[in-house]
């Protein structure tokens, strides 16, 4: 009897036992995360120009294009001599943006960045000041500072870094000029040359006719002089943002025998700013005939080559360091090795009509501004790399 109550008493001990070591192992249930409560963002509205369509350009009271500025095959900028104009299907239909403050007219200057990012350059209300006004919206909201400079031509390296050249007086020997570099998209402007105040020996002279300025970065950049000298090219670098300048020798065509030369602007390819080019035109003293010549550099600036000549060369463009298009003597020239050779493209035009601006977006789709005998403007679009034009606007 005592040895059975025993077991039993064992027994029992064993299974508490286990049945502690289980509950001992069970973890207890985890505590509930929350679950967030999303709340829809309703989109923010995008703000659309109050934008007024203009007659078509190809009305009798149409007015034209001077110039064409597009980024995409749909989407780009048009100027016209009283407005500033948007197009979205290619340059069919155009728009006026307005302006705050601005009455366009020749006073009015532009730089475009992208088919979103415009620059504008204007006299103040009043004709007593200037205003600088930018647009990162495609022309939606804009955004106006007031500048020191009343009437001056801009350049853009980015669409932070920009430049800005006044004429402050010029006469028939001499011109003076002020230049301006803003670092934060137009918000400070700092004057960093003026002919009006004490320069260096050896600076950028006061005599001779200027030709605006362009940069390759924020320091480094060029002007040109133009001279009455024959043989002299007169072409300045600065690598201090324009306070000071040195004359940079550039080497001379084959055979150019005695000749006037005007130095056009530096421009160079905006995807990597190592590529650029230098339109130069030479003439016969008598200037019964003038070539231009590209000269080329590939690092930056630094040495420039000249390229082959084009006759009576007019608007041009660049894709990149090896395409490019330009308007010569006997039509719309292209080339396909960065200006060393030029081909004659087999475009009829009639004969009175020449090319007042010229723009690619990629290696194939462009447009084409010509003007005739009567001023008549006509805007042409290829797709095939200027093989072939379709009138858009005639």
């Amino acid at each position: 009897m005592k040895k059975t109550f025993a077991m039993m008493l064992i027994l029992l001990l064993l299974t508490g036992l286990v049945a502690c070591q289980l509950q001992a192992a069970t973890p207890p249930p985890p505590t509930p995360i929350p679950t967030a409560t999303l709340t829809p963002i309703p989109p923010t509205a995008t703000q659309v120009p109050t934008s007024t369509p203009i007659p078509p350009l190809n009305s009798p009271n149409g007015p034209p294009l001077s110039s064409i500025h597009m980024f995409t095959t749909l989407d780009g900028w048009g100027v016209i001599s009283d407005s500033l104009l948007l197009t979205h299907d290619g340059g069919i239909r155009w728009f006026s943006v307005p302006i705050p403050g601005v009455t366009v007219s020749a006073l009015t200057n532009f730089a475009f960045f992208s088919e979103k990012i415009a620059f504008v350059q204007a006299p103040a209300a009043d004709g007593l000041g200037g205003q600088f006004l930018s647009t990162f919206d495609g022309g939606g909201t804009w955004q106006t500072i007031v500048v020191p400079f009343i009437h001056a031509s801009l350049y853009f390296v980015d669409d932070n870094v920009g430049f800005a050249y006044q004429v402050l007086r010029v006469d028939a020997e001499n011109m003076s000029i002020a230049i301006y570099q803003t670092l934060d998209r137009g918000l400070t402007w700092t004057q960093v040359f003026n002919h009006d105040e004490p320069q260096t020996e050896g600076n950028l002279p006061a005599a001779g006719m200027k030709n605006g300025v362009s940069f390759v970065d924020y320091s480094i950049g060029w002007t040109s002089v133009a001279t009455q000298n024959l043989g002299q090219i007169l072409f300045y670098r600065t690598e201090d943002s324009g306070r000071t300048w040195k004359l940079q020798e550039l080497p001379l065509p084959e055979n150019p025998g005695a000749f006037n030369v005007k130095v056009l602007q530096p421009f160079f390819i905006k995807r990597n700013q190592i590529d650029g080019f230098l339109p130069i035109d030479f003439s016969l003293p008598d200037k019964s005939a003038s070539n231009r010549i590209f000269y080329t550099t590939h690092d930056s600036g630094t040495t420039w080559t000249p390229g082959a000549p084009i006759p009576d060369g007019g608007a041009y463009t660049f894709f990149d360091a090896k395409t490019g298009w330009a308007w010569g003597k006997r039509g719309l020239y292209s080339t396909t090795d960065g200006a060393q050779t030029w081909l004659l493209m087999p475009v009829a035009f009639s004969r009175s009509e020449r090319a007042i601006d010229i723009n690619f977006i990629d290696a194939t789709t462009g447009w084409l501004l010509t003007a005739d005998a009567k001023n008549r403007v006509r805007l042409y679009s290829s797709h095939d790399g200027g093989g072939t034009w379709v009138i858009v606007n005639p």
